[in-house]
């Protein structure tokens, strides 16, 4: 991440493969993550032959992201699923990672991007029927590979865009989704989408909300997350002894006959 304090990490193809490749020895399928929402300025000639898809408001300004993380080397825009060339893009990354890297998923993140309005002249009106045919569109190329592939999708229980996936993947850690009761209710709403699809989120706050993904995870089976690589970094290997061991042991009752 280039602002990040330790500059940024080095990665190559050969080092994606490597840890794809762990990933099954492990015994786990291994997803690649792609998001829809947002284009970094710092990508300059990408920036150049994309700006104009970017999400105009109503003021007639294109719109910032509101993610300027350290992961973001200029600004973050939002762009609009409403734009063809976006989604031609994010199609052609995702064809781009599925030949040279052969994952087993590719999970598509901030699937929010195809919920509210995009103002632009040009394509004037509602992003969600544009969302849905690339949700679509993109399954089809993931599947091309093999119909054991599958499209994860990131709605955390906000859209519902997993309707077109072959299951829901994303991070719901944060106080207003998985922290909320009414989240976990049981029967749990989201699962009117994903039906029998499997749940397997993520979670950059993994030990903070330990007992409510348990809580989720029993209602509703859904999967429950160890680690996001931020936040929370350690991952399962690295934490304390004491809340490892309490997490290895609560996973084990899931599985109780």
């Amino acid at each position: 991440m280039p602002k990040a304090k330790q500059g940024p990490v080095e990665m190559s193809l050969d080092r994606i493969k490597a840890r794809i490749k762990a990933t099954r020895q492990a015994g786990a399928r291994a997803g690649i993550y792609m998001h829809l929402v947002a284009l970094d300025d710092g990508s300059k000639e990408l920036f150049a032959r994309l700006s104009d898809a970017r999400l105009v408001t109503p003021d007639g300004q294109p719109m910032k992201f509101y993610w300027q993380g350290i992961d973001v080397k200029g600004t973050a825009w939002q762009m609009s699923m409403a734009a063809p060339e976006w989604r031609a893009h994010l199609l052609e990354q995702a064809r781009w990672i599925m030949e040279i890297l052969q994952p087993d998923a590719i999970v598509i993140d901030e699937t929010f991007a195809g919920l509210g309005y995009d103002e632009h002249p040009q394509r004037r009106g509602p992003l969600s029927a544009h969302a849905m045919r690339f949700f679509k569109e993109i399954r089809a190329v993931v599947r091309s590979f093999g119909k054991d592939r599958a499209v994860l999708a990131s709605d955390v229980g906000m859209s519902a865009f997993a309707l077109w996936a072959d299951g829901e993947a994303g991070d719901h850690a944060y106080p207003p989704l998985l922290g909320d009761p009414e989240y976990r209710r049981s029967p749990t709403r989201y699962r009117a989408v994903l039906d029998n699809k499997p749940w397997l989120p993520c979670a950059w706050n993994s030990t903070k909300f330990w007992d409510e993904q348990m809580d989720l995870a029993r209602k509703a089976s859904a999967g429950v997350g160890l680690t996001n690589g931020l936040i929370e970094t350690t991952g399962l290997h690295r934490l304390p002894p004491k809340m490892r061991s309490k997490m290895l042991a609560d996973i084990a009752t899931l599985f109780a006959t």
